[in-house]
């Protein structure tokens, strides 16, 4: 190969590796975009639009809310006052979908917050399971990072979870970082031993004291979200007892 030939393919090569770098580049910053533009936008409509009018009763803000968004999944609605957690809630036939889908049933790397497929809560379930990705800019769950912080933990401990059943106030009892091997997403629909031992275990495992107790009888709701290290081995999970 004479000289001449050797310099235009070098030439050629730097010309595409230009080419690569610039079109991934075009590629990262469109994706991006999109991923922060459906986040906003669905979050958006929620927290705006979609809180329960207090003249409706549960039953008829449930009902507005699948007519809206044309999704009979939507089956409640959980809201903590002075944060962005204010969202209908979802559930389907497994804890998949809703991961990386959005109410409109749109694909969206931020996914919705939902109930854990195998919860009735027309039943009597002793435990209520509510999982959302931890997003940036205090999308989805992220706002639960904050209970890490006491005083935060202190002024925001009522959780609203109201559904077509009812509405209801939970308080808050626990806050606390759970290895995936830790069973806290098991449904228990009786006052049993093992029941009034998972009780135990996540007062004991919380970061903070509290001195709200909780009983065998009670009803709990617990909401699950990442850790902001994104181990997958782990969840953050904030602990409420019902109180109406």
């Amino acid at each position: 190969m004479t000289k001449k030939r050797q310099v235009a393919r070098r030439q050629s090569r730097k010309y595409t590796r230009r080419q690569m770098g610039f079109i991934l580049v075009i590629f990262f910053i469109l994706m991006l975009g999109y991923v922060l533009s459906s986040t906003d936008d669905t979050t958006a409509t929620a927290s705006a639009e979609d809180t329960p009018a207090n003249e409706l009763n549960p039953e008829q803000d449930i009902i507005r809310l699948r007519e809206k968004y044309n999704n009979d999944d939507i089956i409640g609605y959980l809201r903590i006052d002075g944060t962005t957690i204010d969202y209908p809630v979802v559930q389907t036939v497994n804890n998949r979908h809703y991961l990386d889908y959005n109410i409109k049933n749109e694909f969206d790397l931020a996914g919705w917050i939902f109930l854990d497929f195998e919860n009735e809560i027309s039943g009597s379930d002793r435990n209520f399971i509510i999982y959302g990705r931890s997003m940036q800019y205090n999308h989805r769950f992220h706002m639960l990072h904050y209970y890490k912080d006491y005083n935060f933990f202190r002024e925001h401990s009522i959780v609203r979870f109201d559904t077509i059943y009812g509405e209801h106030e939970w308080e808050v009892f626990s806050f606390f970082r759970a290895h995936i091997n830790f069973p806290y997403i098991e449904i228990f629909d009786e006052n049993t031993e093992y029941w009034r031992w998972m009780l135990s275990q996540m007062k004991e495992k919380s970061i903070h004291d509290t001195n709200v107790h909780v009983h065998g009888d009670d009803r709990v709701l617990l909401l699950s979200t990442g850790t902001e290290d994104r181990d997958p081995n782990y969840r953050y999970v904030l602990g409420a007892r019902r109180i109406d």
